[in-house]
């Protein structure tokens, strides 16, 4: 094993420390998700909407998703952890998260029922809910068949909330975080 004197080990150790290893001169704000920050991906509008109950249910579409163009990609929605939902005011009513993928030629309805429960989050379906009214949404915990979703190379999701309507839930700002 060859030794290193302390001399070299400075000159090797202080310019990573000091400047970040990342070769940028210590400069970390760039959106490089391999820094550990989370990425925000803004949802925006809504580009999903079920027709069979069109004001209560809507929610938004992967690129390409029934033939659709949106600025949602796949490998955003599939490394997402959390969907967050920025709200104007506590929320009263009940909560549900549906999804579809090309996971198999069915694309087969996941929904998962009471994410909230008139207006309580359930945190064993990923749901926790801050003072200021921001609902945080594990997405691992909250969508019925999770795992199939790697596999997808279209998907969609909706909210559905019956109190009395989606607009009702009166979101501000939705976005996917990713770790």
């Amino acid at each position: 094993m060859k030794k290193y004197s302390w001399v070299a080990v400075i000159l090797l150790v202080f310019p990573l420390a000091f400047f970040g290893c990342g070769g940028n001169g210590g400069d970390d704000d760039d959106d490089d998700i391999t820094d550990g920050e989370p990425r925000i991906v803004e949802l925006g509008d809504f580009t999903w909407i079920n027709n069979d109950n069109p004001d209560k249910q809507k929610g938004w579409r992967s690129n390409g998703t029934d033939n659709t163009t949106t600025d949602l990609d796949i490998a955003d929605l599939k490394a997402a952890k959390y969907l967050v939902l920025e709200l104007s005011s506590a929320p009263t009513g009940g909560l549900q998260i549906v999804w579809q993928g090309n996971y198999n030629s069915n694309w087969d309805w996941n929904q998962t029922d009471g994410i909230l429960a008139s207006g309580v989050p359930d945190a064993t379906k990923g749901a926790a809910l801050s003072e200021d009214f921001v609902l945080t949404i594990e997405l691992s915990l909250a969508l019925t068949n999770y795992s199939q979703l790697a596999s997808c190379t279209q998907a969609k999701f909706l909210l559905g909330y019956f109190s009395p309507d989606i607009a009702g839930l009166g979101i501000t700002s939705a976005y996917l975080v990713i770790e």
